[in-house]
């Protein structure tokens, strides 16, 4: 067996990247692993790398066919015996794949997770040595994930059939319950688990509101270097109407979804990474077949379901670690669309509330007057240390297209009042409510807590005598409103804890106390009049 330091130079990479080397070392021990990492940051070297080293093939479900193509051409280009099966091959060229498998002249083969539960997948692995099943985006095996994927369940078998074989199971967005529902549906063996930092430290996150979407996506596209980007859309027909719409006027795009044939989707994939076409309108089922590192915009057109979506989709952007955009176009209709579709779709009440919950979380990170980036890795349970220079539209105004787009004309109100904020000291407001949350006893809604605070005497608050407790009516100057909304940022950043459920409950937790410590300061953006 090659020293792993080798065999990585050998693949022409200088060094490792955090965790690569010892989740490598792990499953060239035969060990389980399940490792997060951030889109760019290296997931597929982990399994790379323990494919050159061990004997046999390593086996890699791949949810997308084009994803695969892209892998395939790039191992071998490398020198490495790669391939898939799919349903675009022909008899032939499957049967010359399934001789190399038998004969072990493939190292990795990709193949997608309905093809991997079939008899004839299973009697060709009997035929075979396999090494190490990677199971790749494992995110899809949870039903509490963000693109559950039913097919992806019957991977279960693999430590039945396999029971000597280890997995190593991949994903770049997993919160803590989805993590342990990959380990228990996998059936992985006291897997070693690793977290990397979700923190994209060359992505700016910018969330807009604006009556003319299109003429600012124009903008986006011009003003960035190279104006290669993605642009998220809900439908089909979105990405095809937007995509005719910037080609009439000049610009290099052309839509990419599920709907199109596969000569199609694979021609726009090829234009698209040959730079030949700058812009891709995609649909999110669709979108992440797409693996060019150079990206410099990854646009939403409308608000994404929950935050592991946006968090999956936006990292597309910049994986070559230069700096691109995160832009996020928010209308207030997104959400009662988006939850009235949950609603019908949902096939149970549990996945249903759980959805709505996610949904919920997404629009409050639209809303935050916050930092972005603090919001989307706390989602994560992970702290911002406050070290990157451009980071998100609040921390930053200034990056705000409406103040340097050098647009002649005025820019709409609500976007240029959305942009001016400035940060104001509101650590006494955030100490009266933690003490109001203390003196309720019982965990409320942020809005029933703002009603206490700002004395709304209705009839619920009077009936459990909470305008007799202290904190009743002790703030002042604020709306019960913006007071919720303020409640739910303080949650956002980890003073408040909100349990789940539909409406959330505030509740105190270890950090609530450093509001009242000397030199505490908590500050919070609002509009500039």
């Amino acid at each position: 067996m090659q020293d792993v330091s080798q065999a990585l130079h050998g693949l022409g990479y200088p060094a490792f990247r955090p965790f690569q080397e010892e989740i490598v070392r792990d499953v060239l021990a035969r060990r389980d692993v399940l490792g997060l990492f951030a889109t760019g940051a290296g997931k597929s070297l982990c399994y790379q790398l323990p494919a050159v080293l061990l004997e046999g093939v390593t086996v890699v479900v791949s949810p997308l066919i084009s994803l695969m193509k892209e892998q395939v051409d790039t191992l071998q280009k490398k020198g490495i015996a790669a391939a898939s099966l799919n349903s675009t091959q022909t008899y032939r060229e499957t049967k010359e794949i399934n001789e190399a498998i038998i004969a072990g002249d493939i190292r990795i083969l990709f193949v997608s997770p309905e093809k991997i539960s079939t008899k004839s997948f299973f009697s060709l692995m009997q035929k075979a040595r396999i090494s190490l099943f990677a199971i790749d985006e494992a995110h899809c095996i949870s039903t509490w994930g963000h693109q559950f994927r039913p097919e992806y369940r019957n991977l279960s078998v693999l430590k039945e059939k396999y029971p000597g074989t280890p997995i190593i199971a991949l994903t770049a967005t997993a919160v803590p319950e989805v993590r342990r529902d990959i380990i228990n549906q996998l059936h992985l063996v006291n897997p070693k688990v690793y977290v990397g930092s979700f923190n994209r430290p060359n992505l700016f996150y910018d969330v807009r509101v604006t009556p003319n979407i299109y003429r600012h996506i124009t903008s986006d596209i011009s003003s960035r270097r190279n104006g290669t980007g993605i642009i998220y859309c809900h439908t089909r027909k979105e990405t095809e109407t937007l995509a005719k719409k910037l080609r009439n006027d000049g610009f290099s795009a052309a839509a990419y979804h599920a709907g199109l044939s596969d000569a199609t989707r694979t021609r726009v994939q090829n234009a698209f990474n040959k730079g030949t076409t700058k812009v891709i309108c995609a649909t999110v089922a669709f979108g992440m077949g797409i693996d060019r590192p150079d990206l410099r915009f990854v646009i939403h057109y409308g608000m994404p379901k929950c935050i592991e979506s946006y968090y999956q989709e936006s990292g597309r952007a910049g994986r070559d670690g230069g700096p691109a955009d995160c832009i996020l176009y928010y209308r207030k209709s997104d959400r009662p669309r988006l939850s009235a579709l949950i609603t019908k779709d949902s096939s149970s009440y549990d996945l249903r509330k759980k959805t709505l919950e996610k949904l919920e979380q997404m629009a409050r990170y639209c809303e935050t007057t916050g930092c972005r980036r603090a919001a989307l890795l706390r989602y994560f349970e992970e702290d911002y240390d406050g070290k990157v220079e451009r980071c998100c539209d609040t921390c930053n105004p200034s990056e705000h297209p409406v103040l340097s787009s050098g647009e002649d004309t005025p820019a709409p109100r609500q976007a240029r009042k959305r942009a001016l904020r400035k940060a104001v000291d509101v650590t006494l407001v955030a100490q009266l409510i933690v003490q109001c949350v203390i003196d309720l006893e019982n965990p409320y809604p942020a809005s029933y807590v703002a009603g206490v605070l700002t004395g709304a005497g209705n009839k619920k608050i009077t009936a459990c005598a909470h305008d007799k407790i202290k904190s009743y009516r002790t703030v002042r100057g604020w709306t019960g409103k913006d007071l919720a909304a303020f409640i739910r940022h303080l949650a956002d950043q980890g003073i408040l804890r909100e349990l789940n459920g539909i409406p959330k409950k505030v509740t105190l937790n270890e950090r609530s106390g450093e509001v009242f410590r000397s030199g505490a300061k908590i500050l919070y953006r609002i509009p500039v009049p």
